[in-house]
């Protein structure tokens, strides 16, 4: 479900309706109830003026037990619905006059011979009310209480106050309010969104679009905003452009020199084998010639002789190695790389079951994890280990209890090939050299090899975009780490 997303102007408009509508309310409701307790205030007082009246007013009565005069006096009193009763008792709490003639000669609380006005709460006929007692003297001699009363529960608020014309006028100030607000905001608001839109607006379809004229020509703080982001987006696209007009430049240089490099392989790929033809043909010749003399003339050379003629034959099978070993390097980098899924655990099992039957004098020892699997060029892998498994068959010659291992470990993120062995290992000093072309860390007396192997594993390696490392210790053996860009756990 797709998320709607408001404005500036809504959220700001909105923002302010919610702020003002709820100040105003409680404007509303503060000016409601200080009117409220304004008019309960006047709503005592005019009680109480009338409770004053009433003590005044019936000294006479009082003085004459003119009870007809004070029942006069007691209705005159009760003129608002509100007021519940009035009556006159004496100090001990007899009533002498009431409004309700059923209560008269009773009983109420006495309050004694007052001097002060008095007030309190109580029930009548099931309501609450507050009465009011003001006591009648007349100069130090004290004549009675009168009692004026009047209902709590009966609400003559909006009555007297007219609270709906408070609900109007907080209506109508809102909405003027509103509407002012809502002017200046979307005032302001306006040039802000015009330029939101240039800014959303600008693509490199359309690099030299500038924004409204009138945004340009606002005064404001988003006016400067608009020009300088105007000048900001010109210089941009003026370097953009110039980016794409070195990109232009770029590549045609790319492509001027891709053009020599494959110019230049081309004829290197043709001077290898042109080299590799002209230096067998004399190899050749000298094996061929050095054969007759081991065939027809052996029996006329002494020792020496016979030493001799067979270095020159291990020398030109030496060279004629060498010659496939170069080849074989120079290929690499030319040819395409063709990624499946290999089983690369039973690769070296295949591999090291083909030493056993090229030397089956040797008694060594392989482990390997049959269940590793890989992606990568399937003939470039072959070569890579063929060489890696070669190299630790080689310097485990001299060992009594040779053993090569093959396997795989994680280290962070990458899974990690590694195969090791118990043979002669190397000095670590010299292990920049170790990958390097006709580089060896041994005497050829004690292992033969042409100084290719290696480089041409970390060639085929770094064409998988993956490493190769090594560790060693002298007489202890060596282990070669290496990774590919794709390499995948047990399955």
């Amino acid at each position: 479900m797709a998320k709607i997303k408001f404005g500036l102007y809504a959220r700001i408009a909105f923002s302010v309706i919610l702020i003002i509508s709820l100040a105003m309310f409680i404007l509303g409701f503060y000016l409601i109830s200080d009117a409220r307790e304004k008019f309960n205030k006047e709503r005592l007082q005019q009680v109480t003026a009338s409770a004053m009246t009433l003590a005044n007013g019936s000294r006479d009565a009082l003085i004459s037990d003119d009870y007809e005069l004070l029942d006069f006096w007691l209705r005159s009193v009760l003129v608002r619905d509100y007021y519940a009763y009035a009556y006159f008792s004496r100090a001990d709490g007899v009533i002498l006059s009431h409004t309700d003639m059923g209560m008269v000669a009773k009983k109420v609380k006495a309050l004694g011979q007052l001097t002060k006005v008095a007030k309190r709460k109580m029930l009548y006929h099931g309501h609450p009310v507050m009465e009011v007692v003001y006591p009648s003297r007349l100069g130090g001699r004290y004549l009675g209480n009168a009692h004026v009363a009047y209902y709590l529960d009966q609400d003559t608020f909006s009555d007297t106050y007219n609270i709906n014309n408070i609900i109007l006028l907080v209506f109508v100030l809102l909405g003027c309010l509103l509407i002012a607000i809502l002017y200046i905001v979307r005032r302001y608001t306006i040039p802000v969104s015009q330029l939101t839109d240039y800014v959303a607006s600008l693509s490199v379809d359309d690099i030299y679009r500038k924004p409204d004229s009138a945004l340009l020509d606002n005064h404001t703080e988003v006016g400067d905003l608009a020009r300088a982001f105007n000048d900001m987006s010109q210089r941009l696209m003026t370097a953009f452009q110039e980016l794409v007009d070195e990109e232009a430049h770029l590549k045609e240089l790319v492509e001027d020199r891709t053009r020599s490099l494959l110019a230049a392989n081309r004829e290197l790929e043709s001077f290898s084998h042109s080299v590799s033809h002209d230096l067998r043909a004399p190899l050749r010749a000298i094996d061929g010639f050095t054969q007759i003399l081991e065939e027809d003339y052996i029996h006329l050379l002494d020792e020496d002789g016979r030493h001799y003629l067979q270095r020159i034959r291990s020398g030109v099978k030496r060279m004629n190695e060498l010659i496939d070993d170069l080849l074989q390097l120079s290929r690499i980098n030319r040819r395409k790389l063709d990624t499946v899924r290999l089983e690369i655990g039973k690769m070296v099992r295949n591999i090291s079951e083909n030493m056993r039957e090229s030397d089956s004098r040797r008694k060594v020892k392989f482990i390997i994890d049959d269940k590793l699997h890989a992606d990568a060029d399937a003939r470039l892998l072959q070569i890579a280990l063929e060489n890696i498994l070669a190299n630790a068959w080689k310097y485990t010659g001299k060992v009594e209890h040779a053993v090569i291992e093959f396997g795989m470990q994680r280290e962070g993120s990458e899974d990690v090939f590694y195969i090791r062995d118990n043979g002669a290992g190397f000095d670590m000093a010299y292990v920049d050299k170790l990958f390097a072309v006709f580089e060896r860390l041994h005497k050829d007396d004690d292992f033969e090899g042409s100084g290719v192997g290696l480089a041409t594993v970390e060639r085929i390696i770094r064409r998988h975009g993956g490493r190769i490392w090594a560790q060693a210790e002298p007489g202890k053996g060596a282990v070669f780490f290496f990774t590919l860009r794709a390499a995948v756990p047990y399955e």
